[in-house]
């Protein structure tokens, strides 16, 4: 029960300061992002490439590139890269963790990927489907 009350107030608190921060200035993206996904999967994370983009026609965007057991996350802001780790969970590994449950079986190698690039619809901060 514990471990969901820190995933609600992790997830809650990448929203709040992605909302608050954008990636206008020197705000840090990477650290807040880099820390949500290693509470979920651990040492795990540094594994992981993190970069920051900049948003495409001012539209949150994010980019995630797999190849040689190297995976690379870029994103716009701290919920972009967060995304980013959620689709290549999906996608290139089949696991997934969510509110209602997990299904979180991570290979030893990050597997490779087609290259992917999610640019959002609108520029309203949010949601990034």
């Amino acid at each position: 029960m514990r471990n969901f009350f820190l995933t609600c107030f992790s997830i809650a608190w990448v929203f709040f300061t992605g909302a608050c921060t954008g990636t206008s200035g020197s705000a840090d993206i990477v650290t807040p992002a880099k820390h949500v996904i290693e509470r979920q999967i651990g040492e795990k994370v540094n594994g992981i490439s993190f970069q920051q983009i900049n948003p495409v026609d001012g539209k949150e965007t994010f980019e995630i590139e797999a190849k040689e057991g190297k995976l690379t996350l870029k994103g716009s802001s701290t919920v972009a890269l967060c995304y980013a780790f959620h689709t290549y969970l999906r996608e290139a590994c089949h696991s997934m963790k969510t509110w209602s449950g997990e299904h979180l079986e991570l290979p030893s190698l990050w597997p490779d990927s087609v290259s992917y690039t999610h640019l959002r619809a609108h520029e309203t901060r949010g949601n990034l489907v």
